[in-house]
């Protein structure tokens, strides 16, 4: 895979915010982890790096990619600005986020090592269905059945509303 487009600020994961400082930022597991607003573009994407080695990414899709261990990448992160306690709050979620997506990617890896045959079945089974053009969801292929038209009120009924 080839690596991540790296931003105006020269890192990946890391983008300018409107008052100078700069934000972190790591998709893990198709969600947005926020990881802290820093002062230096370098002191985000340390915190970057140190997110992609917990998540097991490939040194190529660092910024820093001659760190060589996660304890290195930890000693040479700082932390970010807390500068409310909403802003607290959101780190701290932003950790979990990333203790769950780590414990969940350590477990995947030990299951396709466990299954392979369970894996290749999966494989084999998205490629016929990605050959064949199915679309997966209802088989009339929209989102939501539609009421019949026996189920939806005609404008000649007379409804009476008493009690």
């Amino acid at each position: 895979m080839a690596p991540r487009r790296r931003s105006n600020t020269g890192f990946i994961g890391v983008r300018l915010r409107p008052a100078g400082h700069f934000a972190a930022e790591i998709t893990a597991g198709g969600t947005r982890v926020w990881l802290g607003t820093f002062y230096t573009k370098e002191a985000a994407a340390r915190a970057y790096d140190v997110a992609a080695w917990r998540f097991g990414r490939p040194r190529h899709e660092m910024n820093f990619p001659e760190v060589r261990s996660l304890t290195e990448a930890q000693s040479l992160s700082t932390e970010p600005l807390l500068r409310s306690q909403g802003e607290a709050r959101r780190y701290r979620a932003g950790q979990r986020r990333i203790d769950t997506t780590e414990a969940d990617e350590q477990f995947m890896a030990q299951w396709r090592r466990d299954h392979p045959g369970d894996v290749e079945a999966t494989r084999a089974f998205w490629k016929e269905k990605r050959r064949t053009g199915e679309r997966g969801g209802r088989e009339s292929g929209r989102g939501r059945p539609r009421l019949k038209q026996k189920d939806t009120p005609s404008e000649d009924e007379d409804f009476d509303f008493s009690d």
